[in-house]
């Protein structure tokens, strides 16, 4: 199926589904302004800017984000608007190479470049710019704060005064961030995964083999699971101590020798697992049982290189790729 007839198909089905999230979702509205104002370097396009897909979330407003690695794309249902890099206008986004969307409880949105993060101002349709680096991860804190991941380490963002500070350079190579139920920071990184300490240090849990630790999910037993460069890995977050995940993902041939993507649930009980070569994988907790590629209809670009998941507020599941654009699944 080549990228045409996907952005036909992801169109055609979209333009049923975008409305009505639209219209629930100004129920919600976090007091975003409705006009927003032109941008000097903004197209409006039938099709998406690029076929892949690093990133996707929703804001309060219905829309859907799309970062990708030639422009970041918001979408409606009918049309795609574009937002592009203008080296004459210091308020556009700040490079066309995207990897990263975040919304978070406040109604920013938060956009990742190879060129560093920048803020999307929805009153004046322009772009806050924040730093030269490349953020890895964005996580909104139970208290409201915004951490950055990076290489360098973690970071927190002061809206205040457009600033980025270290919130601990001991850890690197992070990829990913999350909080306990009792509010301890935790990370997935290149030697495992991490525990922010009360003195601002960090513990870290290697993985066996030195595996690099990428994503992680919770199921309803309370244990981790942690996505990396090679298959799954459990981890027992009250004992502290790795334990064996379910054999079906263990065993698998394709599974345990994949980078895990993403770990989304779709819904409940059942969690999507994406890998950068193999497909997907679905595991359902409560029959214990693994699909691969299987219902397709999760993942009808046929690609096996999968970059991004995202459940939208109708629970329409989105699949992004690396080289066919987006699959939606409703």
């Amino acid at each position: 199926m080549n990228g045409t007839k996907i952005i036909k198909a992801l169109k055609s089905s979209l333009q049923t589904c975008i409305p009505a999230i639209c219209l629930l979702c100004l129920l919600h509205s976090c007091g975003q302004s409705n006009t927003l104002l032109p941008v000097p370097k903004q197209d409006i396009s039938p099709n998406i800017s690029f076929l892949n897909i690093r990133s996707i979330c929703q804001d309060s407003m219905g829309y859907i984000w799309i970062a990708t690695l030639h422009g970041l794309n918001r979408y409606n249902g009918y049309e795609f608007v574009q937002y592009f890099h203008d080296k004459t206008d210091e308020n556009s986004i700040g490079n066309d190479m995207v990897h990263l969307v975040y919304y978070d409880s406040h109604c920013r949105l938060w956009i990742g470049t190879f060129g560093g993060i920048d803020e999307f101002d929805f009153k004046t349709n322009r772009f806050i710019h924040y730093s030269n680096f490349m953020p890895s991860a964005l996580f909104e804190t139970a208290r409201g704060q915004i951490l950055l991941a990076a290489i360098g380490g973690v970071y927190a963002i002061n809206t205040l005064n457009n600033e980025i500070k270290p919130l601990s350079e001991e850890l690197s190579g992070v990829n990913y961030l999350w909080e306990d139920g009792s509010m301890r920071l935790w990370a997935a990184c290149n030697s495992g995964i991490a525990e922010l300490q009360s003195d601002s240090t960090w513990k870290t849990y290697p993985l066996q083999d030195n595996r690099i630790a990428f994503n992680y999910f919770e199921d309803p037993k309370n244990l981790w699971w942690v996505g990396t460069n090679a298959g799954l890995a459990w981890f027992d977050h009250v004992k502290r101590i790795f334990v064996e995940p379910p054999s079906q993902c263990l065993n698998h041939p394709d599974l345990r020798l994949s980078k895990i993507t993403f770990l989304q649930e779709i819904e409940k009980f059942k969690l999507l697992i994406g890998t950068e070569t193999n497909g997907f994988f679905l595991y359902d907790m409560m029959a214990q049982t693994l699909q691969h590629d299987e219902p397709w209809k999760l993942n009808k670009t046929g690609s096996k290189e999968l970059l991004s998941s995202f459940v939208d507020n109708c629970e329409n599941v989105w699949v992004g790729t690396f080289d066919r654009g987006i699959s939606i699944w409703n």
